[in-house]
């Protein structure tokens, strides 16, 4: 499926790159600023979360959408390194089958089920806001 391949490659997995890129510094600043406090004592460091999903690891989907899981989970795993010198945390979030505005489209248009093998998501989807909030707490 070539025409899946720019927007999830070119565009999708460029913007994750390119916004860590232009936020780490940033980051470093705020995790010279909360150095003096302890772990305990604080929530504050800075944590880099990327989405991604079990299709990174076995086949969901198309290819496209694998490769991309698969690079934001090695994203992921090389700035942790990175940036570790730095008390900059980066993580791979894996949110279950989301509500988001594209699977409820299409779940409308009527591909949803031949895309996904027949996931639930209206009765089993999760909110938007609910990995967020997994984050935050």
């Amino acid at each position: 499926n070539v025409e899946m391949w720019d927007p999830l490659c070119e565009v999708g997995l460029r913007s994750a790159y390119m916004s860590c890129c232009e936020t780490v510094p940033l980051m470093i600043d705020t995790a010279k600023l909360s150095s003096g406090i302890s772990a305990t004592q604080s929530n504050n460091r800075p944590m880099i979360v990327l989405v991604s999903s079990f299709g990174g690891r076995s086949y969901a989907f198309n290819v496209a959408y694998g490769v991309q899981k698969a690079a934001l989970d090695r994203l992921a795993s090389d700035m942790a390194v990175q940036l570790k010198q730095y008390n900059i945390d980066t993580v791979s979030l894996y949110p279950g089958v989301v509500r988001t505005e594209g699977n409820i489209q299409a779940l409308r248009a009527g591909t949803w089920e031949e895309a996904t093998g027949g996931m639930d998501l209206e009765n089993n989807g999760e909110t938007v806001r609910f990995s967020g909030r997994a984050v935050v707490h």
